[in-house]
This record gives C-alpha cells, structure tokens and sequence, in this order.
C-alpha cells in the first residue's frame, strides 16, 4: 500500500526514463521518500537481476532431475489453470492434501513466467476481511515455514510501513489496526516522528502518520512458485507449460471436462487461476461464469543499493 503520490512520482519516471530497466524489487516498502534522486537513476543506470534470477532457478529445477509433462492426462480429479505463484500454491496445497497424482496444472506460457516474477512479494497480514486477512496469514506462514525448512523463499520479515498523508488516511488505518489487533496481529499508528526512526531516508513533513506492522515481511515470488512447483511435482502432480485452455465443457452444471491445445481431459473440478485471464477463463464455460476481475497498472523502482536501506 503506498502513500498518496507515490504512485504518481512512478508513473512519470516510466514515461520520462525510457532506457531504465524495471523489474521486480526483492523488497517492497511503502514510502515517501524526499530529496533528489542519485544521478545514476537520472541517467538510467539501473540492473535487472530477473534474467539471471530465471536462468539460475531453472537451471536449479533442471538438476532437481523433476521433470514436466510434454502432454496433460486424459483424466483427472482437478485442473488447474494458470501457472503462477497461486496456481502452483494450489498445485502445492492439494498435492500435500494427497491429491497429487490426481490433480494437473495448465499454464499458457511458462511457470511463473507473467505476474509472479513482476510482483513485489510483500506478504502483510492485515486487511478489512476476515477472507482477505486469513488467506495473507497463511501465505506469510507457508513463505516462513519453507523457510525455515531450508527452501529458498527469499523471505525476510522487515516489517511493513504504510503512511498518512491525510486525517482520512489514518482513520482508516485506525480501522485496519482494530481488525488486525482482533486477530491477534501485532501493529502500531506511529506519529510522523517515530515513522522517521523505522526508516530515516522518509521525508515526513507532509505526513499525518503511519501503520508500522512490524512482523510483515517479503518473499520472491517467482523462487516461492518454483519451491511449491518442486513440492508438488515431488507428490506425483502433473504440470504442462504451453498448453492453452480453449473450452470449459459443462454438463447438468457440473465440469466434465476442458479442452486444451494438447488434448481433452476429463476432470471433476476445475480451478481457475488465470490472473489477467481469469475473466477470459471463465467465460470459456456454458454458461459463462463472470469473474469480477480487472487488470490495472502498478509501478515500481528497482534501484541500486541506497544508503540508509537495508537489502
């Protein structure tokens, strides 16, 4: 969540900085930071680590000897469709309830390769639903836990900083930290003093205050999708890359079966986790199914190591 501006100073340095490269940051902090930006950002000198990112980690699958599938089973309990970091939760999840072998992910293009390497990764626990701030929970501990088992996860708890710039800002923070504190989250409203001493590069004169919640954290998103694609795979799941989903065949309104560009699989349930396309997905099916799901637009920095920000 960022500060109001933040995303307006974002969008004018895409436009205006064409030869910067932009990817996915390994941390995401929300903040409004002041002072003139370095000259190496003015002139574009920035790195993307993603290809080196993607090239290591596959390589890492490759010598894991876990292998995908060149075509998907004729049948199956559930497919799965779309290949990211939710998709191979799912994937993740239903294997270790014992469904592996019965269970097949479809991706279009490759695992992990459209939102789940651009995301920013940050896990927070607190939001203005029961649904919403149980689903953040559990992603936060599973990132924890497989950390702690020795997966590369690529989490770390920093905390997350979420900043006022207006009374209406706080009083809705105020709401979130009710919330948070009823399910037994620990958080704080910080005066714009002591959100200076969380991170000190923070220009605070415009700021009415902030929402530290100190046991928020990040993960890489793209390593997390291939630790749960392993896991997975390791339990007998079926996963195809390059396989696009063409029709939702339905009978007395219950799936059957989907039609694919590799072939017809016949399954019982069907999990759609398109992203972008799961409103495409689910207008696949007789009768459509309407997803409310919009795509929209969200800018970032990858930015060179900066002084005073711990990595």
């Amino acid at each position: 969540m960022m500060a109001s501006g933040t995303v307006t100073f974002l969008r004018r340095a895409n436009t205006q900085w064409k030869n910067a490269s932009f990817a996915r940051a390994s941390t995401c902090r929300s903040c409004h930071v002041g002072g003139p930006l370095s000259a190496d950002i003015h002139q574009g000198h920035w790195a993307s680590s993603h290809q080196g990112q993607q090239l290591d980690l596959e390589e890492s699958f490759a010598s894991s000897k876990l292998v995908l599938d060149e075509l998907p089973p004729k049948k199956a309990k559930v497919v799965v469709c779309g290949g990211g970091m939710v998709g191979t939760s799912v994937l993740y999840h239903l294997a270790m309830l014992g469904w592996g072998k019965d269970v097949v992910m479809l991706e279009q293009g490759r695992i992990g390769g459209a939102s789940s390497w651009r995301g920013s990764g940050f896990l927070g626990g607190v939001k203005l639903t029961q649904p919403e701030m149980k689903i953040l929970c559990k992603s936060k501990t599973l990132a924890q836990e497989l950390s702690d088992a020795g997966h590369d996860t690529g989490w770390k708890q920093c905390g997350g900083l979420h900043l006022a710039r207006s009374r209406e800002r706080i009083t809705h923070f105020r709401k979130m930290k009710a919330i948070a504190e009823a399910n037994g989250t620990e958080c704080y409203i910080l005066s714009p003093e002591d959100t200076a001493k969380k991170c000190d590069i923070i220009n605070t004169a415009d700021l009415v205050g902030s929402f530290w919640v100190p046991n928020d954290g990040v993960c890489d998103p793209y390593k997390l999708t291939f630790t749960l694609l392993k896991l997975a795979l390791e339990q007998g799941s079926h996963v195809v890359e390059e396989c696009h989903l063409s029709r939702i065949l339905v009978q007395n309104e219950r799936v059957v079966a989907v039609e694919t560009s590799k072939g017809m699989i016949e399954c019982d349930y069907i999990v759609n986790t398109g992203g972008l396309w799961a409103r495409n997905i689910g207008h696949m099916s007789e009768p459509p199914v309407k997803v409310p799901v919009h795509p929209a637009e969200h800018y970032f920095l990858y930015t060179q190591k900066l002084d005073g920000i711990d990595p």
